[in-house]
């Protein structure tokens, strides 16, 4: 017996409901230390913080992790590291100019 296809052509169904948002980087300068104790930044500015959500403070390279969700008056933050590597030794001096 032969197999037959159907061609259902663009078959679509109801649109489901929307998902719950993923983490996401913010940046700017509010979240200041190095400290991995939880910390409230009041003055940030993020009105809806999740765990896991991370900041990078543009100014100094640190990162922190969100580790109490809510807005800014209630999410706590924690140091992770820093993007800015420790400062190399200086090179040679250089021949004088002309």
């Amino acid at each position: 017996m032969a197999t037959r296809q159907i061609d259902l052509g663009q078959v679509v169904g109801p649109t489901g409901a929307t998902g719950t948002r993923g983490s996401r980087w913010t940046q700017g300068t509010a979240i200041t230390g190095t400290s991995t104790t939880a910390t409230i930044f009041s003055g940030t500015g993020i009105t809806d913080a999740l765990v896991n959500d991370m900041y990078l403070n543009t100014s100094t390279g640190n990162t922190y992790c969100c580790t109490v969700a809510g807005a800014a008056a209630a999410a706590k933050w924690v140091y992770v590291g820093s993007l800015k590597g420790t400062t190399g030794a200086q090179g040679p001096k250089g021949d004088t100019g002309a």
